[in-house]
């Protein structure tokens, strides 16, 4: 337990290296909300250094079953997908994004993992596939503003700009403290230049 509070006073001080050799010094029975808590703390300490496939032995190694375990199945299906094994994050994450849940947290971390498979589907061209995660993202929720962005995008990237200003428009309007917003409002002025209409795009 001694060396769970250091790990983690280490670890809320960004001391990266000094909060891993504590967490790797926990030996014995510990609580297993505490140890749980632990892995999941050194896993993103891994993953921050780059160093994925230890973050993912890390995470495997969790029970499952509980709202940690779900955590860990979401950074453990970004760990693999940084880690060059995209398919396997992707079914991670993918498992994530459909699971059952009424807790705002576990409903962001749903609608986060089907951003991110939107995002990288974007990336890979997989627009079509891209657009079907994007619009498994709730509307109103702390990821919307960028599922809308990424949504535009799959129309935009098959250069279908009126689409694309459905998604954008709607944004565009939300509060201008997001960056999404903020891209939103280049996007819309980008998609109108697309379809000729200068003077509005100006």
């Amino acid at each position: 337990e001694i060396w769970y509070s250091i790990g983690k006073l280490r670890y809320q001080k960004g001391l990266r290296d000094d909060a891993i050799r504590a967490f790797e010094q926990i030996q014995g029975s510990l609580d297993q909300t505490l140890l749980n808590e632990s892995q999941l703390l050194l896993a993103n300490m891994l993953m921050a250094k780059k160093e994925y496939e230890q973050a993912s032995a890390v995470l495997e190694k969790l029970p499952g079953g509980s709202a940690d375990a779900i955590f860990a199945e979401y950074n453990l299906g970004i760990a693999l997908f940084r880690g060059g094994r995209e398919i396997e994050g992707a079914e991670y994450l993918a498992e994530v994004g459909r699971i059952n849940a009424s807790e705002p947290e576990l409903l962001a971390l749903k609608d986060k993992a089907n951003l991110a498979l939107g995002y990288a589907l974007l990336g890979q061209e997989e627009t079509n596939k891209a657009r079907a995660f994007f619009q498994k993202v709730r509307l109103k929720g702390p990821y919307s503003n960028k599922a809308l962005l990424g949504f535009g995008w799959s129309h935009a990237m098959k250069k279908d700009y009126e689409a694309a200003l459905a998604s954008w428009l709607e944004l565009r309007s939300r509060k201008k403290t997001d960056s999404a917003v903020y891209e939103s409002m280049l996007a819309v002025g980008y998609a109108l230049e697309q379809l000729k209409a200068f003077p509005q795009a100006m």
